[in-house]
């Protein structure tokens, strides 16, 4: 089993060779881990590190199409999606890979992973959505290939997103759709949660600010969704 680490950045290179660093401690396994940056400066310093690809994001228009265009480009079997300041910790590679082939995710729809759990019932503020059935917003997913290609035409994020609420649409477009236990995208136990990290709080690193048109992107998909079940993710 393969799998592709899809870090997109845009800011100093230092917080994402932290990520890449995180990755490689959890052991020996086969993967590769791209990195998905408009800032072509950063090429020789991370190609200098061995299984690190730097992709040129020559569009810049935000990190959707940035992880789309590392979902295309990637070749693993399971591809999991990190922002440049989230750390995996204490994670067992072998039972993590057993966890990403055993029989509990075989059963799923969509065989996909969040390394973090969060209820949209829970959110409040400006993230909180207007969509009232039950979902899990997919922080960070970890996806197997055949589900991305078989049921999520083909990316990662709906491509209509920006920045923000693209986690909500993935969550809420597969827990209505999964025949097994759905909402529950979490299941893997680990010692520990994975650690997030937040090194440079500056605004002038930050990778999105919030913008409201992705909410409203949100809400024309859950109403046509609701005028239409059938209509495919990345409409």
């Amino acid at each position: 089993m393969k799998i592709s680490y899809i870090i997109t950045t845009i800011r100093p290179p230092e917080m994402a060779i932290k990520t890449i660093a995180s990755i490689k401690n959890q052991g020996v396994h086969e993967h590769e881990i791209l990195i998905i940056s408009p800032i072509i400066q950063f090429k020789n310093t991370f190609q200098s590190i061995d299984n690190v690809f730097f992709i040129e994001d020559k569009e810049n228009n935000g990190s959707v199409s940035a992880n789309n265009l590392g979902c295309k480009l990637s070749n693993g079997d399971w591809l999991s999606f990190l922002p440049d300041d989230f750390f995996l910790k204490n994670i067992d590679i072998n039972e993590f890979k057993n966890f990403l082939s055993g029989s509990e995710m075989n059963k799923k729809t969509f065989k996909m992973f969040s390394y973090h759990t969060y209820s949209a019932h829970k959110i409040t503020g400006a993230y909180k959505t207007p969509i009232e059935e039950p979902y899990q917003i997919m922080h960070f997913p970890c996806v197997a290939r055949e589900t991305i290609d078989s049921k999520l035409s083909g990316v990662i994020f709906n491509h209509r997103f920006q920045h923000h609420f693209c986690d909500h649409w993935l969550g809420f477009y597969a827990s209505l759709h999964e025949q097994y236990e759905p909402y529950n995208y979490s299941k893997f136990k680990q010692p520990s949660s994975p650690e997030f990290i937040n090194l440079h709080s500056n605004q002038q690193f930050t990778n999105s600010n919030f913008t409201n048109s992705d909410l409203q992107i949100l809400i024309k998909l859950y109403l046509k969704f609701k005028e239409n079940p059938e209509i495919s993710y990345n409409y």
